[in-house]
């Protein structure tokens, strides 16, 4: 890049299931709540925000612009800048995106980015091709136009052609339970800006992963997505509610404000692929994204792929090479869930926590996402 762009400080709320821990918060709500959390972590006077962008996939009744009615909500001046963007599960990081360009650009030099969603909130729909209303969640974010497949049935395809079997699928979840439940207690609470729910109580964790999961149980589930078929409810990522975001800023901005950032963004790599192999394109973007930073999979001390299904991670790990110690450390959406608009964001959060704690310094947070395509972008931490 031609430019240095700072992550200046990232926080996400708990993820909760779907009519959990955050069901009275519709996606503008949590939105606001972690725009005022990233507000009250640093000192800055918020008139030199320049934009707000807000990931954000099912919009159906949430109104106008989320992303303006939460920066509004949050009482940040009027003139700030505020837009949604939709790119499906990439949506988080493409805001990223977005504001990275704004910066290069030299149109603005302090932005917030990252993504809100809450499947509680997302409304059944009266289609005239259908006479039952319809979720939602399923029919503009787990259902492919082009393909006329849901996600699910496309990763059940990848499985079968890379024959992945149940038993690595499986194996795979237990485990990305087994590194959150570790992470929940001393890690997750420097990422999670924590809600007032229901009676005052403090909602400050995430809802799941389940504490005493095992193979036996594991086993027990049947196919979901086709009779035959190896993905379960556990091997693939259950739709959550939940919001992420990140604070960036250009070099001069850092320095003349006496800034402290987190971490440096190396490279952004954003590609696209047939809708039908969306799930096989970690790979390629994890590729040109190292290639765009002259950099190979040895010098990444950690990667955060996103679980969309085991499956998806497990096929990128097994091209790539990619060692089970510097994979999703703390766990990932099977353990967690997957909120759909913030589900790069969270991983990236995840990310420069993962590295910190480790005092590493290099690390590649990937997602792939519907209608084909994925999204990397590697980091490095000021702080290792």
């Amino acid at each position: 890049m031609r430019e240095d762009v700072y992550i200046i400080d990232n926080l996400r709320t708990p993820v909760g299931s779907r009519n959990k821990i955050l069901k009275n918060f519709t996606a503008v709500q949590l939105a606001a709540h972690i725009l005022e959390g990233l507000m009250s972590r640093q000192n800055i006077d918020p008139a030199l925000i320049d934009e707000v962008i807000m990931g954000n996939v099912v919009g159906a009744g949430a109104g106008q612009n989320l992303a303006r009615q939460a920066s509004y909500m949050a009482g940040l001046p009027d003139h700030i800048l505020s837009y949604t963007v939709n790119h499906v599960c990439g949506s988080g990081l493409m805001a990223l995106s977005m504001g990275m360009r704004s910066i290069l650009s030299g149109s603005g030099d302090y932005i917030f980015a990252g993504g809100t969603e809450s499947v509680t909130h997302s409304p059944q729909l009266l289609l005239p091709s259908n006479e039952e209303p319809q979720d939602s969640a399923f029919v503009d974010g787990l259902y492919c136009s082009m393909t006329h497949k849901s996600m699910g049935e496309l990763a059940e395809e990848l499985c079968q052609r890379h024959q992945i079997s149940r038993a690595q699928q499986d194996q795979f979840a237990l485990r990305s339970h087994q590194k959150a439940v570790r992470a929940r207690p001393s890690f997750f609470p420097e990422e999670i800006y924590p809600l007032i729910g229901d009676k005052s109580i403090v909602v400050a964790c995430d809802d799941r992963p389940r504490l005493n999961l095992t193979l036996e149980r594991l086993g027990l589930l049947p196919p979901v997505f086709t009779r035959t078929g190896t993905i379960t409810a556990a091997t693939a990522c259950t739709p959550a509610d939940g919001a992420a975001m990140l604070s960036i800023a250009s070099e001069d901005f850092v320095q003349s404000n006496k800034l402290k950032p987190k971490a440096k963004i190396l490279g952004f790599t954003p590609i696209m692929v047939n809708p039908a192999v969306t799930f096989e394109s970690d790979t390629s973007a994890i590729e040109r994204c190292l290639k765009q930073c002259q950099l190979e999979l040895k010098d990444i001390d950690l990667f955060e792929i996103t679980e969309a299904f085991a499956a998806n991670v497990i096929l990128t790990q097994q091209i790539l090479s990619i060692p089970d110690e510097k994979l999703n450390v703390f766990g990932g959406d099977l353990a967690l869930g997957h909120p759909l608009g913030i589900a790069g964001t969270r991983v990236l959060v995840s990310l420069i926590n993962a590295l910190q704690t480790r005092k590493l310094n290099k690390g590649l947070a990937c997602i792939s996402f519907g209608g084909g395509g994925a999204i990397a972008v590697i980091i490095e931490s000021c702080l290792s």
